[in-house]
């Protein structure tokens, strides 16, 4: 009985691993995400919360992110829709999304 109270503790904690890992990585985006837009697209200001999913589901490193920006002088607005390395990649920034691929 006791071995089976620590199997589920330690699969307990493993799981909250997995998921504040998540929510680092998200994070983490948020921050690139902020990043690309000034330095791609200066004097727009991102419009809402941007869309991130919160876990890398192909595994190449990146999440995927979709973030409305608007422009300061125009009005016009821009769905832009990107990839963002997650929290623990070597790279880091956000790259253009291609019929729902990353471009590199």
């Amino acid at each position: 009985m006791k071995n089976l109270s620590s199997l589920i503790l330690v699969v307990l904690a493993i799981s909250v691993l997995f998921v504040s890992a998540g929510c680092s990585s998200a994070g983490k985006a948020e921050e690139d995400i902020q990043n690309y837009v000034s330095s791609l697209y200066p004097g727009w200001t991102i419009q809402g919360e941007p869309q991130v999913m919160h876990y890398d589901s192909d595994g190449d490193g990146y999440v995927s992110v979709d973030v409305r920006i608007k422009s300061d002088s125009t009005g016009e607005e821009k769905m832009l829709a990107l990839s963002c390395t997650k929290l623990g990649s070597l790279d880091s920034g956000c790259k253009a999304r291609v019929g729902g691929m990353s471009q590199n």
